[in-house]
């Protein structure tokens, strides 16, 4: 898996491993997303999907990989729990709509009804999450 790339660099590395050492129960994957991953995941959704709404948005390898696929950055709808991702989520896509909650409890949030929704897959199972 590519972890590190020219768009995501060293920056995105450093701010997951800080986010996972403080908080690992809460980040599933060993290592970041990289861009190959997330365009490889992301090869079904286009703009004609929108809204998307990303679960587990992280660094934003997915956002980024949509937006490049045409999605409206304003169309996306990004979930996170971990603090430092939602920090940097906010100031990497401001147009987008980034809500602080858990993805295993989304139910009594108001988020408006999707066209599609995406997911990165975290390496490790999480039991809230897959019932493992």
């Amino acid at each position: 898996m590519e972890a590190v790339t020219a768009k995501s660099g060293k920056s995105d590395l450093l701010h997951f491993l800080r986010s996972r050492k403080s908080n690992p129960e809460k980040v599933g994957a060993v290592m970041p997303s990289g861009d190959a991953l997330a365009r490889m995941i992301t090869k079904g959704i286009d703009a004609s999907q929108a809204p998307v709404i990303e679960l587990g948005a992280g660094t934003g390898v997915f956002t980024r990989a949509l937006i490049a696929r045409g999605v409206d950055e304003g169309d996306l709808t990004l979930i996170e729990s971990g603090p430092n991702f939602l920090k940097m989520l906010r100031e990497r896509f401001p147009q987008a709509h980034v809500v602080k909650a858990d993805a295993a409890r989304l139910a009594g949030l108001e988020l408006h009804a999707p066209g599609s929704v995406g997911a990165g897959v975290p390496q490790r199972c999480n039991a809230d999450i897959a019932g493992c």
